[in-house]
C-alpha cells in the first residue's frame, strides 16, 4: 500500500459527510489545528491494510455528540451513553476509511478512553490526520499505519 492511497483532504471528506448525515451540519477545518484530546476513540483496521483510526475531543465535544447523535439532552446523558455515542462516531470514521483502503479486511470494536492515544508500535507512522471544529469544539482525526501492512 502506498500512503498516497488516504489523504488529509479524504479525512475531511469522509467527516464532513458523517457530520451532515449524522450530526446535522459539517465541521469546519480547524484554524487552531491539531489540540491534545482529552477522550479519544479508536478502531483497528486489520487485513491488507493494518492500522488505526483515532479520534480525539474535548469531554464537551464527546458530550456534544452524544447528545446529537443519541437525540438526548446533554444534561441528561449518563457516561455510557457518551461513550457508546462516541465509539459510534469512530466506527462509522473508520468503517469509510476501511472502504478506501485495499484488499478484505475488518474493523475492531471500538475502544473510548480519557486522554490521548499513544501509538509506540515501531514503524507505526501516521497515514493522514485533519483538525476540525464542530459547535465550538476541536476534533482531531488520525489515521495511523501499522508497520505490519502487507505491500507497504
Amino acid at each position: 500500500m502506498t500512503i498516497a492511497l488516504l489523504g488529509s483532504e479524504d479525512i475531511l471528506a469522509i467527516a464532513g459527510d458523517l457530520w451532515a448525515s449524522y450530526l446535522g451540519d459539517e465541521p469546519l477545518p480547524s484554524v487552531a489545528g491539531l489540540v491534545v484530546p482529552e477522550v479519544s476513540a479508536t478502531v483497528s483496521v486489520v487485513g491488507e491494510w493494518n492500522g488505526l483510526v483515532v479520534v480525539g475531543t474535548s469531554v464537551r465535544g464527546a458530550r456534544l455528540v452524544g447528545s446529537v447523535l443519541l437525540e438526548i439532552d446533554e444534561a441528561d446523558l449518563s457516561d455510557g451513553d457518551v461513550n457508546d455515542a462516541f465509539g459510534e462516531l469512530v466506527n462509522i470514521i473508520g468503517g469509510n476509511v476501511k472502504s478506501v483502503l485495499p484488499g478484505p479486511s475488518s474493523l475492531s470494536l471500538p475502544l473510548v478512553s480519557a486522554g490521548a492515544v499513544t501509538v509506540s508500535e515501531r514503524g507505526a507512522a501516521i497515514v493522514a490526520e485533519a483538525a476540525l471544529e464542530w459547535q465550538g469544539e476541536q476534533f482531531e482525526i488520525t489515521v495511523w499505519s501499522s508497520i505490519e501492512t502487507k505491500g507497504a
